[in-house]
């Protein structure tokens, strides 16, 4: 009964807004269309990544942060947990989610990924980084 209510007051202000003639702006994550553009294209990306420097301050101070091998690590091992948790369900014969099914099939690519970013990132790499006051 209280969701109805919820959605009875809102069609009501939805009402009011098109009577007294005030546009409604339809948010972009209600639309079920597939996206066909680039959202942030190169040059975009880069105007936004320039715009976030400029609105940051930066420590002389050097801060110690968490070890980036260590998430990286933590985050690895919950993924395969995961990726262990539903080949079980499935050898059971249960149903599994679309999310879990792409989750196995694609387990693969995060294996990768994984393996990449500790070649890529070596363990003193996080200290040489800029750290935001």
């Amino acid at each position: 009964m209280k969701t109805q209510d919820n959605l009875s007051s809102r069609g009501h202000w939805l009402l009011s807004k098109v009577r007294f003639g005030h546009r409604l702006q339809s948010s972009p994550w209600d639309n079920a269309e597939p996206v066909r553009e680039e959202l942030f294209g190169t040059e975009r990306l880069e105007e936004h990544g320039r715009s976030l420097a400029a609105a940051q301050t930066v420590t002389s101070k050097p801060i110690r942060g968490h070890a980036l091998a260590l998430r990286l690590a933590d985050n690895a091992a919950a993924l395969l947990d995961a990726y262990k948790s539903m080949a079980r369900t499935v050898d059971e014969g249960r149903a599994i989610t679309p999310a879990a099914d792409w989750l196995i099939d694609n387990y693969y690519i995060i294996e990768r990924q994984v393996g990449e970013i500790r070649r890529s990132l070596p363990p003193g790499y996080y200290r040489q980084l800029p750290k935001l006051a």
